[in-house]
């Protein structure tokens, strides 16, 4: 799912991306964040290039086996607050 900003399509979103979800993906980004419940988001600039404005975050949960992509065009700060707003929902 994107949405988009004013004059700025796909400013920010959350995938799945179909990889296998394993944590040393999320381990090789230069910022780690581990969860109480065991998910581990790794983010950074896009690209693996932290000079990028552009951020991304892949994100692995447990029970989950696919790899999450988060990203946003605004900093850090929105994609972790992203990430912190997402919850998990049993639809069985």
């Amino acid at each position: 799912m994107a949405w988009d900003a004013d004059g700025f399509r796909s400013a920010f979103g959350v995938a799945g991306t179909g990889v296998g979800a394993d944590a040393s993906l999320a381990q090789r980004w230069p910022g780690v964040v581990r969860y109480a419940d065991g998910s581990v988001l790794g983010y950074g600039g896009e690209g693996l290039d932290d000079s990028n404005p552009k951020r991304l975050g892949e994100l692995v949960i447990p029970g989950q086996r696919c790899l999450y992509q988060v990203w946003s065009g605004f900093g850090d700060d929105h994609l972790l607050r992203i990430v912190s707003s997402l919850r998990y929902v049993d639809v069985g």
